[in-house]
């Protein structure tokens, strides 16, 4: 979907969830979740603090 847009794509594999993946931005000074998906916002918090949401 996002083609050569993306430098790097980290994979975990297949997934057992009907929803779409998760997409943060880690290319400026700071994470944008860019999708929420899968893993929720909240749960990205956890271990990025400072992740922004593009709304």
């Amino acid at each position: 979907m996002l083609g050569d847009s993306v430098a790097v794509y980290l994979d975990g594999g297949p997934t057992a969830d009907a929803v779409a993946s998760s997409i943060v931005d880690l290319t400026g000074p700071g994470a944008v979740l860019k999708r929420a998906g899968a893993i929720s916002a909240e749960r990205l918090r956890q271990a990025v603090p400072n992740l922004q949401a593009v709304p």
